[in-house]
Order: structure tokens, then C-alpha cells, then sequence
């Protein structure tokens, strides 16, 4: 891998970091204490890789692991089930009907609040939300768990 691959996959991950706190490279700075025109500069390739005290400062404020947003080794989430780690594992299994409608839900929540979350954390909330409402039988039982799973999610992303 060349250095400008490295560079963008640096800077991907640095956008997924700011979307786990929100979406806004203002939120990162106010949390991280990083100037936002340094970190804009690093997702804009202005500027070349961040120090390590300021990828250890995002990382703090996003919660996640300096190793995985300065090298993409490990887990973003650790102990945190991913949308590709719960497709690998039920691929066979998924009522891509069922999902659908579980995705469409979560969809129009990011969008009626009009949420700037990154695709995959929608798709992340997607297949969480799919996960706890698999097992369920009845059609009326998983409209309803949806109806509260979707509901929860808005809270949430309201609270943000």
C-alpha cells in the first residue's frame, strides 16, 4: 500500500470517529481540544498525518481505540458487535425482507432529524436494531419491537 492510500484510510477513519460524536469536525475540536482547521486539514490531505498526541486526543473524545484510528488494526468498538461482523455471521440467515423494513425504519429516522451520520452508521444501527428483532415470530410482535427499537434511536440521536 502507498503512502496516499494510507493517508486516506487515516482520513475515513477520522470521519468515522467525528460521526460516532455527532458528524461535526466542531464537536471533535471542542471535545479533542484539536483546532477544527488542523483536524479539517487532515481530512482535506492539507496536512501530512496527524502526531500522536492529536490522534490520541480524537481518539479519547470518540471513545475508540488510538491503535485502530491510527492504524485501522483492531476494532473500531471493541466488544461492540459491526454490521460486518453480523452480516459474516448470519449471512445465511437474514430475512432480507425483514431487514429491509428495518433499515427503511432507521433511514427515516436519521433523516426526519436530519442527521449527517455516515452511511455506515446507519447501516451499523440497521444491523443492531435487525439483530435484537430476529427471533421474532409474529408480524404484528416485530412491527412493534421495531416501533420501540426506532423510537429508542430517536431519543438518542436527539440527545447528540
Amino acid at each position: 500500500m502507498n503512502d496516499d492510500d494510507e493517508i486516506s484510510l487515516l482520513q475515513t477513519r477520522i470521519r468515522q470517529a467525528i460521526d460516532l460524536i455527532g458528524g461535526s469536525v466542531a464537536e471533535m475540536s471542542r471535545r479533542s481540544d484539536v483546532p477544527a482547521t488542523t483536524i479539517q486539514s487532515y481530512l482535506s490531505a492539507q496536512r501530512s498525518e496527524p502526531g500522536v498526541l492529536k490522534l490520541a486526543k480524537m481518539a479519547r473524545a470518540a471513545g475508540v481505540p488510538l491503535e485502530w484510528l491510527a492504524t485501522g488494526q483492531g476494532e473500531m468498538l471493541p466488544g461492540q458487535k459491526t454490521a460486518e461482523t453480523l452480516v459474516n455471521t448470519y449471512r445465511e440467515e437474514i430475512d432480507t425482507v425483514r431487514f429491509g423494513v428495518v433499515y427503511a425504519a432507521v433511514e427515516a429516522v436519521f433523516n426526519e432529524l436530519k442527521s449527517a451520520a455516515a452511511p455506515e452508521f446507519r447501516g451499523e444501527a440497521s444491523a443492531l436494531i435487525y439483530e435484537s428483532l430476529r427471533y421474532i415470530e409474529g408480524e404484528a410482535e416485530f412491527r412493534g419491537g421495531l416501533m420501540g427499537q426506532v423510537n429508542r434511536l430517536r431519543r438518542e440521536l436527539r440527545e447528540k
